[in-house]
């Protein structure tokens, strides 16, 4: 995520508590970061400078600083501060009006958009009216947000059921089996298509408010799937576009946990872009603002993408860490937890297969051998309880235990890990998996053990490639 929001002016409110309170700019983010470390947000950690910024510069933290500020200078001054005491507006003026309307209005012009550039020869003259940065913006004040009323509807609007709903719902299932079975690439216009369909019902519909409320967590869901499936295919702006709307539609249906559950997936692709550090943000976001709401499975799910994450920055005791609390939490839930369908993927062999990618990142940047050697036991342990239909995802597991076994300079394990990737790849059409099988062959290079494997593993990735480009 791009760093806290700028400001042109500097924020004489929050110098004012900071004069009163004493503290050096140093000392200020010292006491946050113990503060938000004994409330459970280990990746919240300010320096002087930073503090320099917020007061001079007018930049304004991200959540959960405003609060940790107010709570700081409260205790400090024995007066009661809040965030709006020390200037800082957590929802700047181009949000205020950013709602369920605002929402659908601009997915209906990225839906339209998005359909017409497949089916262009050229896409000169139809450029999105928004960036994915711009959007972005819109996810600050998430955490703390409420949702917006619903729009008042036209006359002789469509009336919007819960059977409707419920329709949607059940689509959204479908794209999502058959995402994990057959990747993106093929599917990818199709979830767009009835995007749009679903979002046209949003935005023109008149329905009750418990209805409302359930058809934008409907469209949140399905909206999420179209932003995987372009991120599976590598269109990462669309990703990013439908991911940052989804949880805004999450948002205003009220469902936090689903709103962390996008947020994730925001993250991920943000990871597989190579920018862990706004990757690690988003989850701090999730994490934060679904404190009270998440399941165990949740919450768990979350510390592992924090420990993946803090590994791809090379910070190997808070991966460790996050590790600890993601087995940990875990073990807290129960057969009896109700999950929703976006979060019935966090079982155990998710969780292994996560972590086990965790281990695999630490090996490559502190070059231990402990760490390749947990990764090679999780990941054996994910390729082999992971179900038929989640055939993408079996891939990975193949892939990424090939990759460990690289790194501890086993290429016959190695080699037999991913023959199996490749004889099971046939009818999966995703970018990802291509890009997985080209890390195989570069960190293989050097084992003749693996070069029997070359031709084949450029073959699945020749045909994939040609899969996706003929529905593009």
């Amino acid at each position: 995520m791009p760093d806290d929001r700028r400001a042109t002016q500097p924020n004489r409110a929050l110098q004012h508590w900071f004069d009163l309170s004493g503290y050096s700019k140093q000392g200020l983010a010292t006491e946050i970061t113990r503060l938000a470390r004994a409330a459970g947000h280990v990746n919240v950690c300010p320096d002087g400078s930073r503090v320099r910024r917020w007061l001079v510069d007018g930049e304004v933290p991200r959540d959960p600083v405003p609060d940790l500020l107010a709570q700081i200078f409260s205790e400090r001054t024995g007066s009661r501060v809040t965030p709006a005491d020390l200037g800082i507006c957590r929802q700047p003026a181009d949000q205020l009006t950013w709602g369920t309307e605002s929402t659908t209005k601009t997915l209906a012009h990225i839906t339209r958009l998005d359909l017409l550039r497949q089916g262009a020869a050229s896409n000169e003259g139809m450029e999105y009216n928004v960036t994915p940065d711009a959007l972005l913006q819109h996810l600050q004040t998430w955490a703390h947000a409420t949702p917006s009323p619903l729009p008042n509807a036209v006359e002789a609007a469509r009336s919007i059921g819960m059977n409707d709903v419920e329709k949607i719902q059940a689509t959204t299932d479908i794209f999502k089996k058959l995402d994990n079975a057959y990747g993106g690439g093929l599917l990818r216009t199709a979830v767009i298509g009835q995007v749009a369909w679903a979002n046209s019902r949003a935005h023109h519909g008149t329905y009750s408010e418990p209805v409302g409320r359930a058809l934008m967590a409907a469209l949140a869901d399905l909206c999420g799937v179209a932003g995987w499936m372009s991120h599976d295919t590598g269109a990462s702006d669309e990703a990013i576009r439908y991911l940052v709307l989804a949880t805004q539609a999450a948002k205003e249906s009220g469902d936090r946990n689903l709103a962390a559950h996008l947020l994730q997936c925001l993250a991920r692709v943000y990871g597989y872009l190579g920018q862990p550090a706004p990757a690690l943000e988003f989850i701090t976001l999730a994490t934060y603002g679904s404190r009270e709401t998440a399941t165990p499975r949740i919450r768990s799910g979350l510390y592992a993408l924090e420990a993946r994450f803090n590994a791809m920055l090379g910070r190997e005791r808070p991966a460790l860490q996050a590790i600890n609390r993601s087995l940990e939490t875990f073990t807290e839930s129960c057969p009896s937890d109700h999950e929703e369908s976006f979060t019935s993927h966090l079982d155990e062999t998710e969780l292994h297969s996560t972590l086990g990618e965790v281990y695999l990142f630490l090996s490559h940047t502190t070059h231990r051998p402990e760490h390749a050697a947990a990764s090679a036991e999780l990941l054996s342990r994910a390729a082999a309880s992971r179900p038929t239909e989640r055939l993408r995802s079996k891939i990975f597991d193949h892939l990424g235990l090939s990759r460990a076994y690289l790194a501890l300079k086993d290429p016959e394990a190695a080699s037999t890990a991913a023959a199996t990737a490749v004889g099971i790849s046939g009818e999966v059409s995703s970018l990802r998996i291509i890009n997985r099988f080209c890390d195989v062959l570069r960190e293989g290079q050097k084992f003749k053990e693996i070069s029997d494997l070359t031709e084949p593993c450029r073959c699945v990735v020749n045909k994939t490639r040609s899969a996706i480009k003929a529905v593009e």
